[in-house]
């Protein structure tokens, strides 16, 4: 499973849900990250182009920092916005990667943010962003088409994709 893409998501089930967690984590290396769905006051959504795909900002978290700190801070770096208001926690969603022969899964907890008015949007070159944009509806359905599934997660959660176009898709 590691070596295709033929999967795009993997369900575990057993009768103790804490053993058979601690047991998969033990698996990886753990990383802690956070992001943020962030719309303006004219509803639009805040979204970044990494490696040729629409995503929502994120990062990895600081030693010592709360998920809402580390999600406001990698809000800001990535898309150079600032005065964010952090709203409601969404959820938290998991996806895995290696990274020089060490598994990672990454456990990204997601929060609503509001931005004030016009702030001038900097993609982060050091994080391979190449585009910030403001997203309507008339985008969003064409960016959703190129993105992860973590990502329809998200918009799912905040009540902003049905979950039977989500599930089609899937």
């Amino acid at each position: 499973m590691e070596h295709d893409h033929l999967f795009d998501s993997l369900t575990i089930y057993g009768k103790d849900l804490s053993k058979v967690r601690e047991h998969f984590f033990r698996m990886f290396k753990v990383i802690q990250a956070a992001g943020g769905l962030v719309s303006n006051p004219k509803g639009k959504i805040l979204m970044i182009e990494r490696k040729g795909r629409w995503d929502l900002p994120k990062g990895k978290s600081d030693p010592g920092e709360k998920p809402a700190q580390a999600a406001l801070r990698e809000v800001e770096e990535e898309t150079g916005v600032d005065g964010l208001v952090l709203g409601k926690k969404l959820l938290e969603t998991f996806h895995v990667y290696t990274e020089r022969k060490v598994r990672v899964l990454k456990c990204t907890h997601w929060y609503t943010m509001q931005a004030p008015g016009k702030k001038k949007l900097v993609p982060q070159a050091a994080e391979q962003i190449t585009r910030v944009r403001w997203t309507g509806p008339a985008k969003l359905t064409e960016r959703l088409e190129n993105t992860y599934p973590n990502i329809l997660d998200v918009f799912q959660a905040a009540g902003l994709l049905a979950l039977e176009t989500h599930l089609e898709e899937s």
